[in-house]
């Protein structure tokens, strides 16, 4: 009786261009765990880079002023993003994924999927 195993994983991470990667790299084995990471990775980047805008002065000393010009736009643009892509058809199943996200200075952020034959999935 022979078993056979199964070699590699779908690794995730994020970085910007020009800089190591800061985040952490995971690796699973089914790709729609590995897009559950990813997306949860983006919208937590998105979310937490609103909120930081949200807290700078941004030039408007008027509370209201503040509350009604001084918002971030990370997560809009997430939001779009996906689902442009979904409606396309670029986060089926088994492929590799990457997306280019803008924070509110305009600094870039690659999030990707990619599949690595000799990656070891992750301990839970």
């Amino acid at each position: 009786m022979s078993t056979t195993t199964t070699t590699g994983a779908w690794v995730i991470g994020s970085n910007m261009p020009g800089y190591l990667p800061s985040g952490d790299v995971y690796a699973v084995e089914a790709w729609e765990d590995a897009w559950a990471i990813l997306r949860g990775d983006m919208e937590r980047f998105a979310e937490q880079d609103d909120d930081m805008y949200h807290e700078l002065d941004c030039g408007h000393t008027d509370e209201d002023d503040h509350e009604s010009e001084c918002y971030g736009s990370t997560r809009a643009l997430l939001d779009a993003i996906l689902a442009d892509g979904e409606r396309a058809g670029d986060f089926d199943h088994d492929t590799d994924v990457s997306i280019g996200l803008a924070d509110n200075d305009d600094r870039v952020t690659i999030f990707w999927i990619t599949w690595n034959g000799e990656a070891t999935p992750d301990e839970d």
